[in-house]
């Protein structure tokens, strides 16, 4: 698998196309049940204010 870069071709080595494969996803609603993606930092916000507004 190969990658490009500006003005750069670059081959990925053993093992990094399946590192990048296991990066988390990033979730934008609080719908979601998943186990191992991210919540965005939108989200955080969202939450959070919600939650300083029932204090």
């Amino acid at each position: 698998m190969y990658t490009t870069k500006v003005k750069k071709n670059l081959k990925l080595l053993p093992g990094i196309e399946q590192a990048i494969d296991n990066i988390p996803g990033v979730i934008d609603n609080a719908d979601s049940e998943s186990t191992s993606d991210a919540l965005s930092a939108h989200m955080g916000k969202v939450l959070q204010d919600q939650i300083t507004d029932l204090q």
